[in-house]
C-alpha cells in the first residue's frame, strides 16, 4: 500500500474499481432491433364493419383455425352449419343485469371479457399452433359496456348520464383500448367487429352516411385503412395454404379496415 493512502482511501478506490467492472459486465435491459422492411406479413389483424346482416360474423369466422370467439351477443350457433370442419371455440362474455330489462351488467361482463383474453394468451404461450385467428364479435358492444363501467364504477353517476368533465373520458379509452393491445400483440390473425350508424346532417335530417359505432381511436389502431365490400379479397398467411373469404355484404355496407404483422411483437 502507498504510504500516503490511508485504508478509507485504499477502501474507496477499491469500491470504485469493483463498481466500473460490474458496470462493464452488465447487460442491457433493452435491446435495439434493426427496421427491416423484407419480412414478410405473418398475420392478418382486420377491424370489420358495417350495418345488421351484412356478413360481419361471417366473414370472421371464415378465418383460418382454431378460432376462438370473444362473442357478445347471442346467435352464433347457427354459422356453425357453415363451417363443419373448422375448429372454432366460443364464450358468450355477456352478464345480464337483473335489475333492467334487456340490459348488460357492464361491469361482470368487462371481468368476463379480461378473463377470456387471460384464457386466450395462455393458450398462445403454451402452444402458438392452438389458436390461428382471435375474433371480437363486437367491439361496439366492448365500447358502449366501458363507457357504462367508466359512469357507474368511476365516476358513480347513472349509466345514461352525460359525461361532464372531457378528460373523464380518459378512464374509458384506456379501458378499451388496454384489451385491443393484448389482443393485438398476439402472434395470430385478429378479427375485430363493429356495427354501424347513421349519421346526422342536421337536427332530425338522417344524412344517408354510415360510420362505425366503435371507439375513436379503434381505426387508427389498425393503420387507417378502409376497403369497400367486393374490392378485395382477404388473405390470412403467406404460404400455400392461405384461407381467402369475402364479406357477403352488398355495395358499401361492409367495409373492413387492414393491418399486416403490426403488432405481432
Amino acid at each position: 500500500m502507498n504510504a500516503s493512502a490511508t485504508p478509507w482511501t485504499a477502501s474507496k478506490a477499491k469500491k470504485t474499481q469493483t463498481t466500473k467492472t460490474q458496470t462493464a459486465e452488465a447487460k442491457p435491459t433493452i435491446v435495439f432491433k434493426k427496421l427491416k422492411h423484407d419480412k414478410p406479413a405473418e398475420h392478418l389483424k382486420i377491424a370489420v364493419h358495417g350495418q345488421a346482416k351484412t356478413g360481419k360474423t361471417r366473414l370472421a369466422l371464415s378465418s383460418p383455425g382454431p378460432v376462438y370467439v370473444i362473442a357478445t351477443e347471442p346467435g352464433l350457433e347457427p354459422l356453425s352449419r357453415l363451417f363443419p370442419n373448422k375448429d372454432i371455440y366460443f364464450v358468450d362474455v355477456y352478464e345480464v343485469d337483473p335489475q333492467g330489462v334487456f340490459e348488460v351488467e357492464p361491469t361482470k361482463t368487462l371481468e368476463k371479457i379480461d378473463e377470456a383474453v387471460r384464457q386466450i394468451r395462455a393458450l398462445v404461450k403454451e402452444n402458438p399452433d392452438s389458436v390461428k385467428t382471435v375474433v371480437f364479435d363486437s367491439v361496439t358492444d366492448l365500447w358502449k359496456w366501458v363507457q357504462e363501467w367508466m359512469k357507474t364504477e368511476i365516476l358513480k353517476i347513472d349509466k345514461t348520464a352525460r359525461v361532464r368533465q372531457q378528460w373523464d373520458w380518459g378512464y374509458a379509452n384506456t379501458k378499451y383500448q388496454n384489451i385491443i393491445m393484448q389482443l393485438l400483440s398476439l402472434p395470430c390473425n385478429l378479427v375485430l367487429t363493429g356495427q354501424d350508424k347513421e349519421l346526422y346532417s342536421g337536427p332530425g335530417e338522417k344524412s344517408g352516411v354510415y360510420a362505425p359505432r366503435w371507439q375513436g381511436q379503434t381505426v387508427y389502431l389498425f393503420g387507417n385503412r378502409v376497403i369497400p365490400s367486393g374490392t378485395c379479397e382477404l388473405q390470412f398467411g403467406n404460404n400455400a395454404n392461405t384461407s381467402r373469404s369475402r364479406g357477403n355484404g352488398t355495395g358499401h355496407m361492409l367495409q373492413w379496415i387492414c393491418t399486416y404483422n403490426s403488432y405481432t411483437g
